[in-house]
């Protein structure tokens, strides 16, 4: 994996593993990796191999594309939607869901046009 993308996948694994509420020393002893291999891969100091990675992805009902694919734009969405108090997420994403709505109609009047 390129080196600038391992930075973004430590983000991405560690984003994970909090949003599951995980140590990284308890995600540690569930995928039997040590802990020094998960602050590695957390800090984009490691390359993990396609078994580490496996195991991590178990343990955190994670895809592979999911932490290793980058969507900028879906990465500042979610961001978004963690930083807003948990009591507002849920008008968030329906504030969400309504404008996109929206501008999927909108975008198909005007290819009618």
């Amino acid at each position: 994996m390129p080196v600038d993308n391992l930075g973004k996948l430590g983000m991405r694994m560690r984003a994970a593993r909090n949003e599951m509420g995980l140590t990284q020393q308890r995600l540690s002893d569930m995928c039997h990796i040590s802990i020094r291999e998960i602050a590695k891969i957390e800090n984009g100091e490691m390359n993990p191999s396609f078994l580490i990675l496996k195991a991590i992805i178990q343990v955190l009902h994670n895809s592979l594309d999911s932490l290793i694919i980058s969507d900028e734009r879906a990465e500042q969405m979610k961001m978004l939607y963690l930083s807003c108090p948990p009591e507002m997420q849920e008008t968030l994403l329906n504030n969400t869901k309504r404008l996109t709505e929206e501008l999927i109609s909108l975008s198909k009047k005007l290819e009618k046009e």
